[in-house]
């Protein structure tokens, strides 16, 4: 491998995005220190105006922070493995609008090095979706789950939070469910006669859902067992989506839960690691985290092989790189003048 210079000898600017349903973020690291932002998320780019929205929700994120083209560009985003056809379409864009050298790849990725690094292992990426990305010392991945809210994503943000809302409307119904549940089912929504209407005409079905999984939290946390349950059930589901990982590579590889509903803390947790087994790791970082270590990386020309089969690089011509960004090895498309096909993503 060889490692890449600035023209001028100077060192990179660079732009880390974790890009998920529930938010933007940015890291802009330069000479002139760190600034970060923020804005709202997207559905993904596997959504029928997905380039549009990944860009859009970027210059969201990065309003008012004044950075300007950046030498480097690492994005995690939720879709990349549900979009192939629309990566190269969002690298030229990327390319064109922000940025010399571009990195893309699944925000369970950037998850997954933001936790562990460059270890083998496994990482389950829970928020509004639920994913999971495994591991192994001779670079071999897995992607288990990630298949969105109609078809997947169990034990996700979003599957907490239907079914405590499931729980409320029992509740009202005289069926069951829980009482606390309507409680804050009402406070949040209002008459729960009308919550069907509000779901079906929200720009975002699935995220309006998952934001109740924090009263699903808050629920549990005072004691209720119908909302206790429904966090049981999620970290089984988790549990069993990481083990498919495990299982597929090496039974030996160590887990480790991470995203935003991880947050909740012991009431997934402990559970979790109970169902999963095996040594279960604390996250170290975030998936932000992950992104400027992936944009560091495909700087240098050595973005590591633990996870080099996830991510796809691409650079534009006359960029104001010198030398090849890798010589050997690496993901598709990596070191190569655009255009050129984007990644693999296996799944």
């Amino acid at each position: 491998m060889s490692t890449t210079t600035r023209r001028d000898g100077g060192s990179p600017t660079l732009l880390a995005v974790d890009l998920g349903k529930t938010g933007a973020r940015v890291r802009a690291c330069g000479p002139d220190g760190v600034r970060e932002g923020e804005g709202p998320g997207v559905v993904g780019l596997a959504a029928a105006d997905g380039v549009r929205q990944v860009m859009a929700a970027l210059r969201g994120a990065l309003e008012g922070l004044d950075v300007g083209r950046v030498d480097v560009l690492a994005m995690g985003l939720v879709g990349y493995h549900a979009a192939s056809a629309r990566r190269e379409a969002l690298a030229e864009a990327l390319l064109t609008e922000h940025a010399d050298l571009v990195l893309l790849t699944g925000d369970v990725t950037t998850t997954y090095v933001g936790a562990i690094g460059d270890r083998p292992g496994v990482v389950v990426a829970a928020g509004t979706g639920a994913v999971a990305l495994g591991a192994d010392a001779t670079g071999r991945t897995v992607v288990r789950d990630g298949w969105g809210f109609l078809l997947g994503d169990d034990g996700s943000g979003y599957a907490v939070g239907r079914a405590g809302l499931r729980a409320a409307l029992e509740h009202r119904d005289g069926r069951g469910g829980s009482a606390a549940l309507e409680r804050a089912a009402t406070e949040r929504f209002g008459e729960l006669v009308g919550l069907p209407a509000a779901v079906h005409s929200a720009a975002h079905p699935s995220q309006l859902i998952a934001s109740f999984a924090t009263d699903v939290a808050r629920a549990a946390q005072d004691g209720d067992e119908v909302a206790r349950q429904i966090w049981a059930d999620a970290a089984a589901a988790l549990a069993r989506t990481a083990r498919a990982c495990r299982e597929a590579l090496d039974p030996g590889l160590p887990v480790c839960l991470a995203g935003g509903l991880a947050q909740v803390g012991a009431l997934l947790a402990q559970p979790f690691a109970a169902a999963v087994g095996g040594e279960v790791l604390r996250a170290a970082g975030t998936s932000l985290d992950g992104a400027e270590a992936l944009a560091r990386q495909a700087w240098s020309g050595a973005v590591s092989p633990v996870v080099a089969d996830q991510v796809s690089v691409v650079r534009a011509c006359g960029s104001g790189l010198e030398g090849a960004v890798a010589e050997e090895g690496g993901a598709d498309g990596l070191g190569v003048p655009w255009p050129r096909r984007v990644g693999k993503g296996r799944r």
